[in-house]
């Protein structure tokens, strides 16, 4: 149900009312109650990860499904998969944003997952040799020159 800014059910007149207090959020959990099932890809991207060396672009717009469908994927593939979920929006400021940040936060986000993990008893203890080179990756200090000046 639409909700306004203090959590109360908003009646939408018009589909602008609508559009400005729906939320656009992946389905989770028990919201899988609210999924309307149809044509899925998960299939196809389940057998291209199985068999390996598959890449799929998943696009839409807002609200169309495809955070829902990537959840439902990795609930199928959790037992042959370590899957890590990661937003960009969620991890990072969207606008000021450089590759480098993403594939760092992607790397930070495997690392504090599998730690987890790790301490849960879920996975067997991390390669020491993997956990000193990531810790050395992250404090590595590189000069940059600006204007005559060293900055770091």
């Amino acid at each position: 149900m639409p909700t306004g800014s203090e959590g109360k059910v908003v009646k939408a007149d018009t589909l602008k009312d609508m559009y400005r207090v729906f939320a656009y959020e992946p389905l989770t959990g028990d919201d899988f109650g609210y999924y309307v099932k149809r044509e899925s890809p998960r299939e196809n991207f389940r057998l291209g990860l199985l068999c390996g060396g598959e890449r799929y672009l998943l696009a839409g717009n807002s609200g169309c499904g495809k955070s829902t469908e990537l959840i439902r994927l990795s609930d199928e593939l959790k037992d042959d998969f370590f899957v890590v979920y990661f937003s960009v929006e969620g991890e990072l400021d969207i606008d000021d944003l450089q590759c480098e940040d993403v594939l760092v936060a992607i790397g930070l986000k495997i690392f504090k997952e599998s730690k987890r993990l790790e301490e849960d008893g879920s996975i067997e203890k991390l390669n020491t040799d993997i956990i000193d080179d990531f810790y050395e990756f992250l404090s590595d200090v590189t000069e940059i020159k600006v204007g005559g000046r060293i900055r770091e």
